[in-house]
């Protein structure tokens, strides 16, 4: 199991795909990344727009790359990001 999970749901899936012209993701619609603590990446898992789970492997490419680099940018350990979970508080 990852140490880190982080949910893309679909607005922020189709954020991605509005700057990302040529993204290859149409079917995907939400998306779960794992990771260990350091950054690496552990899980992925891609679901369509009725809940099924896509796999990953059809979809590995630069998009999908860049996607997950937006899934770890919103959980990776930053003070703004532990602050805004509430693990760090302000005196």
């Amino acid at each position: 199991m990852a140490d880190i999970g982080c949910n893309l749901r679909a607005r922020e899936v189709r954020a991605f795909k509005d700057k990302w012209p040529c993204h290859g993701l149409d079917a995907v619609n939400t998306a779960w990344f794992g990771f260990w603590r350091g950054g690496d990446l552990a899980h992925i898992k891609l679901y369509n727009a009725k809940g099924r789970e896509l796999s990953s492997t059809k979809y590995d490419g630069p998009a999908l790359t860049a996607l997950c680099a937006v899934a770890w940018d919103k959980v990776r350990p930053t003070p703004a990001n532990a602050l805004a979970a509430g693990a760090v508080r302000l005196q």
